[in-house]
Formats: structure tokens, sequence, C-alpha cells
């Protein structure tokens, strides 16, 4: 699996790359982007699995932004975290491409779980091609 995490903490980052190493299994890159056109230019240069997008790094952003980036990565797994809970907000990342919106403080748990869950489909994925 390729985990990509646009986040502009140096130490969140990090945090989040550590515990996806230790509890995600066959993590095979782990791309880190500090903002948002970086984070773009990364997911257009290489196929990811997953990006935990920071919603700080959205600000000032026209949100179709964050569409045009699902739009052009339908697989990728798309997974907004923030510190604030603000439903509008949420709603309008989730109908604009976000495949979840989560508390990083709250939801880490999920996040990881999350991550979990996309190796264990590609694995199937995987077989399945294998069988066919």
């Amino acid at each position: 699996m390729k985990l990509l995490i646009g986040e502009r903490s140096k130490s969140i980052s990090a945090r989040i790359a550590a515990l996806a190493i230790e509890y995600v299994n066959d993590l095979e890159h782990i791309g880190i982007a500090s903002t948002f056109t970086d984070t773009v230019g990364k997911i257009n240069s290489s196929e990811f699995d997953a990006l935990l997008l920071d919603a700080i790094l959205l600000r000032d952003r026209p949100l179709d932004e964050l569409k045009k980036l699902k739009l052009k990565n339908r697989n990728l797994i798309l997974v907004i975290m923030t510190d604030f809970d603000d439903n509008g907000f949420r709603t309008v990342c989730l109908n604009n491409g976000a495949d979840f919106f989560l508390s990083k403080n709250e939801n880490f748990d999920i996040i990881l779980n999350i991550l979990r869950n996309i190796q264990i489909e590609n694995e199937e994925n995987l077989l399945l091609e294998q069988v066919l």
C-alpha cells in the first residue's frame, strides 16, 4: 500500500508515519507533503492508495480543487483530518470528494483502521486478479 500524508506539522506527519509503519502490514511507500500544492504534485506523479490530508491545507483553496483531485484519482481514499469539528466544512469536503472527515485527536484509531482496511482490500483485489 502507498500512503501520502499531506500535513503541515512535521511532528504529526512523523507520528502518523510511525504508527502506519507499526500497524499497517505491507506498507510499500509513505510520502509526506506539507502544502496542498506539494500534495497534488506528489499525487499526480505517483499512484497512492490513500491520502491523509490536513484540512488546514485547504484554507484559501477553492474546494473544487479537492473535487478535481478525487476525479483524477478515483481509487484514492481521501481522508480529511482536522483539529476542529465544523459540520458545515465537513459536509462541503464530503460533497467534494473526501471519503472521510475525521478529527486528528479523537479519531486516530479510526484513521489506522481505514488504512488497514485499504490494505486488506488491496490484498483481496490482488488475489482476485491472480485467480482470473
